[in-house]
């Protein structure tokens, strides 16, 4: 702020969180599970996947100000204007 508006000759408007976006995150769990008959003869494998799925809002603090607040000097006067000849 100090650099593009000059030291001391900015005011703060609002702060806070923002939103920005959208964030998505996927999680897919995978279990395996095995069987096997009890003669031993046959045998299954099942391997079920549950996937979960969620979506937010992406936030980040943003700061607005405005240049030429707190601090400045007065803008400079021009001189008043010299009688015509």
């Amino acid at each position: 702020m100090a650099a593009h508006c000059g030291a001391n000759n900015f005011t703060i408007v609002s702060q806070g969180e923002e939103a920005i976006g959208t964030d998505t995150i996927t999680q897919q769990n995978q279990a395996t599970d095995s069987t096997t008959s009890r003669n031993g003869r046959s045998s299954s494998t099942d391997s079920p996947a549950t996937t979960q799925q969620s979506t937010r809002t992406a936030t980040a603090w943003r700061i607005h100000y405005q240049c030429g607040g707190a601090g400045a000097p007065p803008p400079a006067q021009s001189p008043p204007p010299q009688p015509g000849y």
